[in-house]
């Protein structure tokens, strides 16, 4: 069966499985951008560290 089908039987469920997908790959989304700012925000603390200490 394929996915048009599935929509035309059973549009309910249908609507929250797509729902649920959507959820997940913005989920995936967030939490990438997310560990890419903190990675950035680590690496502009340890320069700021480096500066206030003049370690080279």
């Amino acid at each position: 069966m394929d996915f048009y089908q599935w929509l035309h039987d059973d549009p309910e469920q249908a609507t929250i499985a797509l729902l649920i997908i959507i959820c997940i790959i913005a989920t995936g989304f967030i939490l990438t951008k997310y560990a890419k700012y903190r990675q950035r925000r680590k690496h502009r603390q340890e320069e700021l560290f480096k500066q206030k200490y003049n370690i080279k």
